[in-house]
């Protein structure tokens, strides 16, 4: 899928609010070259108060004046004047707030959709996309293509407040008007390629810091170890040189916008000194007209330099917008389309789970060559095998998280392919070796945030969990807060709460993975203890080294070599008790 520009997608989203704005903005120019205009008459009465003029813009102004009754005094003047600035200013606050509500809508529904698009890709996709790259998106890339959003509406007025200068400026002196449009122009060719540069510097800096976070997002796990080690120095080559890229280009960055702005001004001047001394030496212009034309070329030919320079701004966001939409295509692409998927309804799992002739391939390597092997519903399971012989791998497919290279996974009979993913993973649940807990309540932490689960059947999770006594114990018991990553809890209270937050839907299969490997012996026990008085009510997938699960299991499943055979288990499989 190719990339909007950015314009483009200005263009296509929020149009209502956009037009509003726009048409706000375009009032608010006008107003204010109507007031830059009243300054004519405003002189005009000042040099000549015996005389009201009657001709020109002047003239013009007191017409108007006197369709409304009123005299062409000075009074009058000041006070329409400033009149006209009080409503443009109120115009132009309606305008910036409809801008501010546009981009902030713009930043946010790219979040989203981002974090939409993550949420349903593929898991193949999220678990080899570094997790630097959406975090940055999220924060960095967003803000800064909000940032150009909102610039582009500001070089959206400055061009109106041009068009409003340059045809007042005609009226008065069409070959001051025509010069100053000339040299807005050249000077607008001058910097082009500043403009330009400055986008290159940006996208540098998008490109540099993104590898940046994603290497820190690796490297701060990794802090503790290192600096038990005190080898914590290996960090920093690692992310010096990218972080000193990224400041070399932020830098440029800055120097080149500035050198818009302020080398901009100096020709200005001088243009315009010269502009003066030809039409004071050489003109006929009144000294009135004369002012006013020096402050309407100043004006527009400021404001053209205004323009570069926001336009500059905007070059620099969209390449976070490019990034940014790189992100989310490249996610959605990868979507499982289970909103749209059509299947049977998934088995419930009361008769067997067959694996069938599996293999599966990742890049060109074999993970899984040929995986055969039945096992009746209610079976405890354990997963053994080498670190990397393919073990998650195997649950995963399971779970319907990966599709296999070839061969079939069969519930009940049924093939998985053929089954509404969706159904069959609500049937799941998944404990994995670090409880994911969250800095809220217990009840949070089992519901995920569902506000509609009532508290029995929070309680009987937790009971299943053998982790209600201590919940109990808790000052506020399901509404105490756990701290984060549940730092309040011990290991093994941690994960029974994970444990109960997978039994709360009634899965009929659990997967845990290395449930009990990172907890000391009481700990595992406990947890033990717990799986235990789950054997039989649901069938269970435990990946392990631990001896203690083994133990557990109807039947012992080794992986090796990307192959599985059935071991002896440590007792003698019994018949499962489903509900």
């Amino acid at each position: 899928m190719q990339n909007k520009s950015l314009l483009a997608y200005m263009a296509t989203s929020n149009i209502s609010r956009t037009t509003v704005m726009v048409g706000l903005l375009a009032v608010a120019g006008v107003l204010e070259g109507f007031g830059v205009a009243a300054i004519v008459p405003l002189l005009e009465i000042m040099s000549r108060p015996e005389a009201p003029p009657s001709e020109g813009l002047a003239g013009t102004v007191g017409d108007i004046l006197a369709f409304f009754g009123l005299p062409f005094t000075i009074e009058v003047v000041l006070f329409s004047l400033t009149g006209l600035f009080v409503v443009k200013a109120f115009v132009a606050y309606g305008a910036m707030i409809q801008v501010g509500t546009v981009v902030a809508r713009v930043s946010m529904e790219l979040r989203l959709r981002l974090l939409q698009a993550v949420v349903d890709a593929r898991w193949s996709h999220v678990l080899h996309y570094p997790t630097g790259f959406i975090s940055n998106a999220i924060s960095l890339e967003a803000s800064r293509t909000s940032q150009a959003y909102r610039e582009f509406c500001q070089v959206l007025a400055e061009i109106i407040q041009v068009l409003v200068f340059v045809s007042l400026a005609f009226l008065i002196s069409w070959e001051t008007a025509t010069a100053s449009v000339v040299v807005g122009l050249g000077i607008l060719f001058m910097f082009r390629g500043v403009v330009e540069r400055a986008r290159n510097a940006g996208q540098t800096q998008t490109l540099t810091l993104r590898e940046i976070l994603a290497s820190l997002t690796d490297a701060i796990p990794s802090l503790k170890p290192l600096k038990a080690m005190r080898r914590e120095h290996y960090l920093l080559p690692r992310l010096e040189e990218g972080t000193r890229s990224f400041f070399r280009a932020q830098r440029r960055q800055i120097a080149l916008e500035e050198l818009i702005y302020k080398a901009q001004e100096p020709i200005l001047l001088g243009t315009m000194a010269l502009g003066l001394w030809v039409v004071i030496n050489f003109g006929d212009a009144k000294p009135t007209d004369i002012m006013v034309l020096a402050l309407l070329f100043y004006r527009t030919v400021q404001t053209i330099t205004n323009i570069q320079g926001r336009w500059a701004t905007v070059r620099v966001g969209e390449t976070s917008f490019v990034s940014l939409m790189e992100h989310i295509n490249s996610a959605e692409a990868a979507d499982e389309g289970l909103a749209s998927r059509t299947g049977v309804a998934a088995p419930e799992l009361t008769e067997s789970l067959t694996i069938d002739a599996l293999h599966f391939d990742y890049d060109e390597h074999e993970v899984l060559d040929g995986v055969d092997v039945t096992v009746p519903a209610g079976t405890f399971v354990a997963i053994v095998g080498p670190s990397g012989s393919g073990k998650t791998t195997l649950t995963d497919l399971v779970a319907g998280l990966l599709v296999p290279t070839s061969g079939r996974i069969l519930v009940d009979g049924v093939d998985l392919a053929e089954v509404d993913l969706a159904s069959w993973r609500r049937g799941i649940g998944y404990v994995p070796q670090d409880a994911m807990l969250f800095s809220d309540t217990v009840r949070a932490n089992v519901t995920l945030g569902a506000a509609d689960v009532p508290d029995d059947e929070i309680r009987s999770a937790l009971t299943a969990a053998q982790a209600i006594d201590f919940v109990d114990r808790l000052a506020k018991g399901l509404d105490t807060r756990i701290g984060e990553g549940g730092q309040n809890l011990s290991g093994g209270q941690r994960q029974r709460l994970a444990i109960a937050r997978a039994l709360l839907n009634h899965p009929r299969l659990l997967i845990l993975d290395e449930p009990t490997t990172a907890l000391d012996a009481k700990a595992e026990a406990e947890v033990c203890d717990a799986l235990a008085s789950l054997a039989g009510s649901l069938t269970i997938l435990a990946i392990s080294h631990q001896p203690k699960i083994r133990e557990l299991a109807d039947q012992v499943w080794e992986v090796a070599d990307g192959r599985l055979t059935v071991v002896p288990s440590a007792r003698p499989l019994e018949t499962p008790v489903l509900p």
